[in-house]
């Protein structure tokens, strides 16, 4: 309950708070002299031109909603309000336009026309038609989810070439002969210390393919390890903050990890706007600018390696200088974006190249110049011939035309010819030379045909022809002469012909739709053997299904004795068959039920199976693959589904057995349709499992449990015990079979006291690691070293390691052999790691620290004080010392009232 209240207390003065600091830039001393409320906290953003809800939609966007803030968001809320009321102001100097949120539209309800009041009429204006949005080619992979943005260490796939720096934190696994398991973390000066005793290695700069292999090779020269038992993975990289400014659609910094690059961060600030550019994006790293061309990296997409970003690192988009758009026959029509060397024929390479029909002797480009509109004809084809170009400017419009098609000189024919299409017409062509090169089909109706004459409005007239005539005068009168884009049109006797089947489906060897001349008078014996005759499991019996031409949706049933029409042909059985008759043969064995068996448990390959007459278990057992090692022979369950004719089922279960005689065979019970037989395995059968300890003991190696709860201590007596060189604090317990990892234990208290709740049940794949004695404590992070030893005792290592002497507190290693604590470092980050894996830090008791004490193989770090972002520094004016205490203690009194409130809300 006390917890409860503390983070309501919190809640309520971070809204307080964020009443003070939401007049940006208004001194600690102003602050005191007033009581803020909500509505001058309002009128003190409206004065410095600061959009209430421009602030908050921001906020709300980097996950702070004021109105509903989390405990967890108490302690960065003010620094992230002060950042962004900073950028707000800082984009408001430089003239960019501040963004609004827009606000939901208000239902407008339409008022009622007045009573006896004709209502009055307006012209229609025509709907205006919006201009089409430019899209500048290369923004939309930005937008359209193409380029990921990588969030979480979960979301991460590390290349090979991404480059270490500080921060990053790397996790070493070896396994094998020597198991170690280690997270390094790269310092300011790009070192990692690999552990007390052994250098540092440097991997700042490096490639992460570069620095695995130098990891390796360094820890290889310490363990006895071969590459295949060593990894190391990038569990967390470091984040970084890159400033993105210019055309962008969200500018400002952005926190991201540092396995992003330019392309991921620009993602992440939603793209370029409309406007902004995508072939002169810089990156800026102090002095250094790195140019950046979406293009290139469209076409090459491993340049992205070559943009990895380092914290502070700026992206400028600038607006996009020479815009050009291109139409009509080419691959890609779209707006691009040219550098200032790039003209016509880059543009056309960038737009896919010019389609297969496309006109280049007349390529179109409109321009906009000192307020006239020009329009030139360029012969592109002539140009690319000299070796030429075309110079474009911002703003050009090239259209590429189409070859007119209505150029060609040819004729087309269609219908019943073997090759029909367009042939070229030559002067003097006719009718009959156009049918000769397609080549009549036997099929071809010749008492008429139509020619498609080709109209100048680009319409047709139809002429009826009698192709006959033709053939049989050419050259005459009848055979008229074509013209260009003249059709002509063959028809088949089929299209006229009236289309009659029939339909065998079922029982029957070639079931299928038939078509035949319903003046043969087929019967329906006929119909069966065209349809290869019916098959063994053909029922004697079906139906004829009729269709009634008059009414469609009418079918007739006709009853079908298909073994008295095939054995008298003769008789009434017989049927004739008309037109769209469905004959439909049932088979037997759909009539009747899929009987089966089903066997589960411990047998190889259980499942359903098809019962059959005289089928036992044992028959069952053997189509199931046999018994399984585990299998019960003894302990066979079988379910049976007992079924009495007007009555509901019973379920009843027996038990039975494999009984095998010297014989070979094994006598069993026989089964029923849709009996279940059930296989148990022998109770709490369960192969060997084994565990792994290493390290000081006696008898080092695997071992397997043998028995359901063994413990550590007894495995430990089992193994022989401790070495006298064993140092039991630092024991660790790896569990991999449920993906645990380290376990923290306490085999000291484990050996003095079995009934020590360390003293946990193993599993199969535990680990346990003993290491040898540890006599040492090492100090590191912002202590006096420099001050106790010379640089040259120290070479160059930022820790020291002293010899044990007896459980202290952590700040009398640090005094007597560190030479206390550093300017820059604090009690209160004192952390404390001991050799079984455990942290212990700095707690605090009412106002003191208490300090955790150090430990055998103890490792002491003592982390950095927190820096409060410097204020700015305004105009110093004269207090009054005596108004500063009577409006601090009006507003002490004002909070200690709001606390009862709580405190009364609460209760």
């Amino acid at each position: 309950m006390n917890m409860q209240k503390e983070v309501m207390i919190r809640l309520v003065l971070i809204r307080i708070i964020c009443l003070f600091l939401l007049m940006a830039g208004t001194s600690a001393t102003t602050l005191l002299h007033a009581q803020i409320t909500e509505a001058q906290a309002k009128e003190m953003l409206a004065q410095k031109n600061i959009p209430e809800d421009t602030l908050r939609a921001r906020l709300i966007k980097k996950g702070y909603d004021p109105d509903n803030l989390e405990p967890s968001q108490v302690d960065s809320f003010q620094k992230v309000l002060l950042q962004t009321i900073t950028e707000i102001e800082s984009q408001q100097a430089e003239g960019t336009p501040i963004e609004v949120p827009a606000k939901p539209k208000e239902e407008i309800k339409a008022n009622p026309p007045a009573e006896n009041k004709p209502p009055t009429t307006q012209p229609e204006s025509p709907p205006e038609i919006p201009e089409p949005k430019r899209i500048i080619y290369g923004q939309e992979i930005f937008k359209n989810n193409s380029i990921a943005v990588y969030k979480t260490s979960s979301e991460m796939v590390v290349p090979e070439d991404y480059i270490l720096d500080a921060g990053d934190q790397i996790a070493i696994i070896g396994f094998g002969r020597s198991q170690f398991d280690q997270k390094l973390t790269i310092s300011s000066e790009g070192f990692a210390s690999l552990g007390s005793g052994l250098p540092k290695v440097l991997l700042k700069g490096l490639k992460w393919k570069e620095a695995k292999e130098v990891l390796y090779q360094r820890y290889s020269l310490y363990h006895s390890i071969t590459r295949s038992e060593f990894q190391a993975t990038l569990v967390q990289p470091r984040n970084m903050t890159v400033n993105v400014f210019g055309e962008a659609k969200t500018t400002g910094a952005i926190t991201l990890p540092g396995i992003n690059n330019a392309f991921n961060v620009i993602t992440a600030a939603g793209g370029p706007t409309d406007i902004g550019s995508v072939r002169n994006i810089k990156i800026i790293r102090g002095k250094q600018i790195i140019p950046l061309d979406v293009y290139q990296f469209m076409n090459d997409p491993s340049v992205a390696t070559n943009y990895y970003l380092q914290n502070n690192d700026y992206i400028h988009i600038p607006i996009a200088q020479k815009v050009v758009s291109i139409n009509g026959a080419v691959t890609r029509p779209l707006f691009y974006e040219l550098l200032e060397n790039e003209n016509l024929i880059q543009l056309i390479q960038y737009a896919g190249g010019a389609k297969p029909e496309a006109y280049l002797i007349d390529v179109q480009i409109t321009r906009y110049m000192s307020d006239r509109k020009i329009i030139t004809d360029v012969n592109l084809r002539d140009l690319m011939a000299h070796g030429g170009d075309y110079v474009l400017v911002n703003g050009d419009v090239v259209d590429i035309k189409t070859v007119d098609s209505g150029t060609g000189r040819f004729v087309s024919i269609t219908g019943a010819v073997s090759f029909p299409g367009k042939y070229e017409n030559k002067e003097g062509k006719r009718i009959s030379d156009l049918v000769n090169q397609a080549v009549l089909k036997p099929d071809a109706r010749l008492d008429f045909a139509y020619l498609l004459q080709y109209q100048s409005d680009g319409t047709y007239k139809y002429e009826r022809l009698n192709l006959q005539d033709i053939l049989d005068h050419p050259k005459s009168e009848v055979d008229l002469e074509l013209n260009n884009k003249d059709q002509l049109q063959i028809m088949t006797l089929s299209t006229f012909a009236e289309k009659t089947f029939f339909t065998v489906e079922g029982a029957v060897k070639q079931p299928s739709t038939f078509g035949f001349n319903p003046e043969g008078r087929l019967k329906l014996e006929d119909a069966l053997l065209i349809a290869g005759g019916l098959t063994q499991q053909a029922s004697s019996k079906g139906y004829i299904l009729r269709h009634n031409p008059k009414e469609p949706k009418t079918v007739l049933y006709i009853s079908a004795d298909f073994e008295k029409a095939m054995a008298a042909p003769d008789s009434e059985a017989n049927l004739e068959i008309f037109s769209g008759d469905v004959i439909r043969v049932f088979d037997k064995g759909n009539s009747r039920d899929n009987m089966t068996v089903s066997i589960y448990g411990s047998v190889h390959n259980p499942g359903m199976f098809p019962y059959g007459p005289g089928l036992t278990v044992a028959d069952l057992v053997n189509l199931a693959g046999g018994l399984t090692y585990e299998a019960d022979s003894s302990r066979i369950d079988l379910a049976r589904a007992n079924l009495v004719e007007g009555q509901s089922v019973s379920i009843t279960q027996t038990t039975t057995s494999l009984t095998v005689h010297s014989s070979g065979g094994a006598t069993s019970v026989g089964l029923q349709p849709f009996d279940q037989v059930y296989v148990r395995a022998i109770p709490e059968f369960e192969l060997q499992q084994t565990i792994t300890i290493s390290g000081e003991i006696k008898y080092p190696g695997n071992y397997a449990l043998i028995k359901d709860k063994e413990r550590i201590y007894d495995l430990i007596q089992r193994a022989g015990g401790l070495t006298g060189g064993a140092f039991p604090e630092g024991a660790k317990l790896y569990r991999f079979g449920d993906n645990t990892g380290l376990v923290v234990i306490d085999l000291k208290a484990i050996l003095q006291n079995q009934n020590t709740p360390s003293n946990i049940i193993l599993s199969a794949g535990d680990v346990i690691q003993i290491p040898k004695s540890r006599d040492l404590v090492t100090i590191e992070g912002f202590v006096n070293l420099d001050e106790a030893y010379s640089p040259t005792y120290l070479q160059g290592e930022g820790s020291i390691s002293v010899a044990f002497r007896g459980e202290k507190s952590a700040k009398y290693y640090i005094d007597n052999f560190a030479a206390g604590i550093s300017e820059q470092g604090t009690a209160s980050k004192i952390r404390v790691q001991y050799a079984d894996g455990r942290v212990e830090s700095t707690r605090k008791v009412f106002f003191f620290n208490k300090i955790p004490k150090a430990k055998q193989g103890s490792h002491i770090v003592v982390g950095a004080k927190t820096i409060k972002p410097p204020t700015a520094k305004g105009e110093r004016t004269k207090t009054d010392w005596s108004s500063v205490l009577a409006d601090t203690m009006a507003q002490a009194t004002a909070v200690l009232t709001l606390l009862i409130l709580v405190d009364e809300l609460s209760n």
